[in-house]
């Protein structure tokens, strides 16, 4: 029977680990580890661009992501079955993401639409008729030119050149486009997110005072709690079935996002205790 306790125990930590760093992966918050503090990396840099500047494009996400985006989008489509396309796709991608990390700012973007899986897309597109790889430069929802065939890297770089151009000629240039991470900058001790950045540098600290930042946390709570409860009332949450609307809109809800940091972060507190309980309770409540 002790066996079997330890057995269960080893399970339940290991589960609930792997639950924690599913969030950690989308909440940004990053456990502590032992030994000398973690300097931001190139690679960290690189994947930050990367992340931002490419998309996979689906028929439930084509009106936000393409008709509705302020940003210049280039809509490549590719087939898995196709491997000139692929090899396209990826050198489209490279020269769009090497664009914006020279800029530190995101400049323009790279949707990708798989004709295999998207076939209606593809038809909607003509990709069945014109061929792949088959590109299109959009911005506002209006085409404003199409490549087709496999270009050489110069020939994209040229390209995009001529579109933000004529972006900046015809529209009068690019109008900023909040993204996800927009929130994090938040500054002032009237934001949630204020204290949820404080948190996170303190708990980075070589020694962090754990009671500190459990204050710290629970001001950012304090701060949520009655816009969440109106946001809630707002989109009738409680009072109906969830949908899929529902659950954009709780994404894209910044006390929403607050909310959801700040119980990652107490997770990595209590693993730093060693209170596993206090952990999966945390990890739960994500769930």
């Amino acid at each position: 029977s002790i066996l079997m306790m330890r057995f269960t125990s080893a399970r339940l930590v290991s589960y609930s680990t792997q639950l924690f760093a599913r969030f950690l992966k989308k909440s940004f918050v990053r456990p502590k580890l032992p030994g000398n503090p973690r300097m931001c990396s190139t690679s960290d840099v690189a994947s930050k661009w990367k992340n931002s500047s490419t998309v996979s494009i689906t028929a439930f996400n084509l009106e936000k992501e393409l008709l509705k985006s302020n940003l210049p989008t280039m809509l490549v489509f590719y087939s898995d079955m196709h491997p000139i396309s692929k090899t396209f796709m990826t050198r489209i991608k490279e020269c769009v993401i090497k664009r914006n990390e020279e800029a530190k700012s995101l400049q323009l973007r790279v949707a990708t639409v798989s004709c295999e899986q998207e076939m209606a897309l593809a038809r909607q597109f003509q990709a069945d008729r014109l061929g792949i790889p088959l590109t299109y430069l959009l911005f506002k929802g209006q085409m404003l030119d199409r490549l087709t065939g496999d270009l050489s890297a110069p020939t994209i770089d040229k390209a995009i050149d001529t579109f933000l151009k004529v972006i900046t000629e015809k529209f009068g240039g690019i109008t900023a486009e909040k993204t996800d991470d927009a929130d994090d900058d938040a500054s002032g001790e009237k934001s949630p997110m204020f204290h949820i950045n404080e948190a996170k540098k303190m708990l980075d600290a070589a020694e962090p005072n754990l009671t500190l930042v459990e204050a710290t946390i629970d001001s950012a709570l304090q701060q949520c709690e009655k816009p969440i409860d109106t946001f809630k009332k707002s989109i009738g949450f409680g009072q109906k079935r969830v949908t899929p609307e529902m659950t954009n809109k709780m994404r894209t809800n910044l006390y929403m996002k607050c909310l959801a940091k700040a119980i990652g972060l107490r997770i990595a507190v209590a693993l730093r205790k060693g209170d596993m309980e206090t952990a999966v309770k945390n990890v739960k409540q994500i769930r």
